[in-house]
């Protein structure tokens, strides 16, 4: 649907639980619709509380289950998420859709399980979520393989899309958050194997024919979003660059090279992207490009000021974000204490070597 299409529905649905109290399908498409265009915490909430309803009055399709584990999901909720999850996996076992949800709940709650020093839980959590992005994928690959959709027809969303547009964008997010897990885990290589998949399609695995693809073409970026893409790119370099530093001098050379294609291709799909900036330095630096390397560092600098400031004059207008803000605030004077510290290591080095 439009953007306006959603606003709309949601006010026919208003109209029907004035009229209807105890309509737990108008509950559980107002919280679909309040899921889909949120923005906030509050927003998604106030979804959860619709599909809760729901539930409660005895509207309980797999999809409610599904549709409720993603707004717990954007709430930070991974926990319950899995347990909705499981509930529509239980009640729908080949639903692609449920089990890429599931995996992303896992993986957020293998970064939490880290972040507190939990390694057997952070282990397990990382293995299921490995499974649910493969069962995922296999399970998108069979339906597409058994249906027929017309071009045109319009999905669930109320979007126009052929077969291969349905099959690649969800095969996209898939692979995205899949290559996501392997690069967390610091299995650079299975991350470069997952997302040259993508752009390949699966005909082949070879480096070399992603590199060219990666060059010539970027044809199935079509079937995801620019922000998608530009988190695509920044994985798929941070693998490359990760890769290249656990090799010995030159032999790392290919790797920085492929990286620095990559997050530059991050930033052409973001340019607010400032890690992708500070990425982008410092495989530059390794590459002895120092000069581009500075540029990126006053770049990733000035956005960063940038960002700031709008943190600050949303803090001011949104009382109930503060939180939010503020934790997105920490991390970007992190990254600028990063941004700075490096640009002064750049000067030092240009400093003593006056023919760069």
């Amino acid at each position: 649907m439009e953007q306006d299409s959603f606003y709309l529905a949601m006010q026919y649905l208003e109209k029907a639980l004035q009229l209807d109290r105890r309509n737990g399908v108008a509950y559980y498409n107002r919280g679909v619709v309040r899921n889909t265009i949120g923005k906030t915490d509050k927003e998604f909430m106030e979804a959860d509380w619709d599909f809760e309803r729901a539930s409660l009055l005895g509207y309980q399709p797999p999809a409610l289950w599904g549709t409720w584990g993603l707004a717990l999901v954007n709430i930070g909720r991974y926990q319950e998420a899995v347990n909705r999850l499981s509930r529509a996996i239980s009640l729908d076992p080949t639903s692609y859709a449920f089990f890429s949800r599931r995996g992303m709940a896992y993986l957020q709650l293998s970064r939490e399980a880290k972040l507190n020093n939990g390694w057997t839980d952070f282990s397990a959590y990382l293995d299921l979520a490995d499974k649910d992005f493969e069962r995922a994928i296999l399970l998108i690959k069979k339906a597409f393989s058994e249906k027929s959709f017309k071009k045109g027809e319009p999905d669930n969303d109320g979007f126009d899309k052929s077969q291969e547009f349905k099959k690649n964008s969800l095969l996209a997010m898939t692979y995205i958050n899949h290559g996501s897990l392997k690069l967390f885990e610091k299995s650079y290589q299975e991350t470069i194997k997952i997302y040259g998949k993508f752009f390949l399609d699966d005909s082949s695995d070879e480096d070399k024919e992603v590199t060219v693809k990666l060059r010539e073409n970027d044809q199935m970026l079509k079937y995801i979003k620019p922000n998608e893409a530009a988190t695509l790119f920044y994985n798929y370099g941070n693998a490359h660059f990760r890769l290249g530093e656990q090799k010995i001098l030159e032999e790392g050379k290919e790797d920085f090279e492929m990286a620095a294609i990559l997050f530059q291709k991050a930033i052409n799909k973001n340019c607010d992207l400032i890690e992708a900036h500070y990425q982008l330095a410092i495989v530059c630096s390794r590459l002895n490009h120092l000069e581009i390397a500075k540029e990126q560092c006053n770049i990733g600098l000035s956005k960063l000021n940038e960002s700031l400031q709008r943190d600050l004059s949303l803090e001011n207008q949104d009382f109930g974000a503060r939180d939010q803000i503020g934790v997105m605030t920490n991390r970007r004077r992190d990254l600028e204490g990063k941004l700075k510290t490096f640009k002064e290591k750049l000067d030092r080095v240009a400093g003593s070597n006056p023919e760069n």
